[in-house]
């Protein structure tokens, strides 16, 4: 059974590759199919602890997008609980090595948190 913390991991994750696929032609496909056959959580997972980066964070990087890469949500410090600290060096290592800021993209996250972590209900879609 998934955690309150798993589900939104899943969720953000989903709706981050789903929205970057309508921001650029990335569509992820090899990474959604992934997740939808083992979770976001597992996937990650999977990914962090591979030896090299995959072809998605190649693409992510090259269309600079690595604000919508698993080793950037994994960071994030609502979700670093999901990961082991080796996982979480790893995706930190990675980010740097390609010029992406770790810092100021955790400072900004850290400005605005969902409103689940802070306990508030979650902001209606309209729907």
């Amino acid at each position: 059974m998934q955690t309150e913390t798993e589900r939104h991991f899943h969720r953000d994750v989903t709706e981050g590759f789903a929205a970057l696929g309508r921001e650029s032609r990335y569509r992820a496909q090899r990474f959604a199919g992934m997740v939808s056959e083992a979770g976001a959580v597992a996937t990650a997972r999977q990914l962090l602890g591979a030896s090299g980066t995959s072809r998605g964070f190649t693409i992510l990087w090259e269309i600079q997008r690595l604000d919508r890469s698993v080793e950037a949500w994994c960071l994030l410090p609502w979700y670093r609980g999901l990961f082991d600290e080796e996982r979480l060096e790893s995706a930190r290592q990675r980010l740097k090595d390609h010029g992406f800021d770790v810092d100021t993209f955790l400072a900004a996250a850290a400005q605005n948190p969902p409103a689940w972590t802070l306990g508030l209900p979650e902001p209606s879609d309209g729907s």
